[in-house]
């Protein structure tokens, strides 16, 4: 928050800098918002960002916003805001696989309870703040950006988001991938073969042991998992009986490359946790 306070109203001005709640910027009345270049979400919870999904993807990308004001008829207005969002919980937005609006960065904690450090730099941020600031605007028009790819960066906090906001399903696809699901581990090259019914019954025990607040139908499990890998009919022995059926028979590289292309993350990549590979 220190630093972005400086750039806020240094950097860019006091006037076009709004620091605030999420929940005072995306309710109903918020009039506050209009004519900002740079908003800051503090103290973001776990889940709000979750929330306020759709309202946040509007917010960042389209070029105009409707702007209420409490007892006064709303008005359009174009829309120049940049969104910062702090936290110190783990989980405060949504990153579908698709997503390209997030770039996300975890702070270093070296300093976390330097008190010697943090009274320097804020002292620094008082006394010559605003000289700081002017500098450093001038040094940010010195980049040349006309040829600037907006795609976002794949940091280690940004996959994690993304891995927590997938469907219930693709979680569970990912902890077969670490081999944390009993009974359905990677022996050598082995494929693992196993008909959707009793895959979902795998999936209820993890669901369970996980404590999913969610849950999921069947049908609604086998439509994810086909969106990853289709599944195909086969025959296993169950019971000591053959049984053809509908089911899915994963190769463990060949199910990390189509979750690669599902998460669009040709990087991803997951290690056994157990050893029973």
């Amino acid at each position: 928050t220190s630093f972005w306070e400086w750039f806020g109203k240094h950097v860019l001005g006091r006037k076009y800098y709004l620091p605030a709640r999420m929940d005072r910027v995306v309710k109903k009345f918020n009039s506050i918002t209009a004519n900002n270049l740079f908003t800051v979400f503090e103290e973001t919870k776990n889940g709000e960002g979750m929330k306020n999904h759709e309202e946040l993807k509007q917010m960042i990308t389209d070029e105009w916003q409707v702007i209420e004001p409490k007892g006064i008829d709303s008005y359009k207005t174009r829309s120049f805001t940049n969104y910062v969002i702090l936290t110190n919980e783990h989980y405060p937005v949504k990153l579908t696989a698709n997503d390209r609006r997030f770039f996300c960065l975890e702070a270093n904690n070296k300093h976390k309870s330097d008190r010697a450090y943090w009274i320097n730099l804020l002292a620094q941020f008082k006394e010559s703040g605003a000289k700081t600031g002017e500098l450093f605007f001038e040094y940010l028009n010195t980049f040349d950006i006309s040829d600037w790819n907006s795609r976002p960066v794949e940091t280690a906090l940004r996959r994690d988001l993304k891995m927590n906001s997938l469907p219930v399903p693709v979680q569970f696809l990912v902890e077969i991938l670490r081999g944390n699901i009993e009974g359905l581990v990677w022996y050598q090259e082995q494929p693992i073969r196993v008909h959707t019914e009793t895959l979902y019954n795998f999936f209820k025990r993890w669901e369970t042991a996980s404590d999913v607040k969610i849950k999921t139908s069947q049908m609604g499990f086998s439509k994810v998992l086909n969106e990853v890998q289709k599944s195909e009919r086969f025959e296993l022995i169950v019971l000591e009986k053959k049984k053809r059926a509908m089911g899915f028979i994963y190769q463990r590289e060949e199910l990390i490359y189509h979750l690669r292309t599902y998460l669009n993350d040709p990087d991803f990549t997951v290690e056994l946790e157990t050893d029973n590979a």
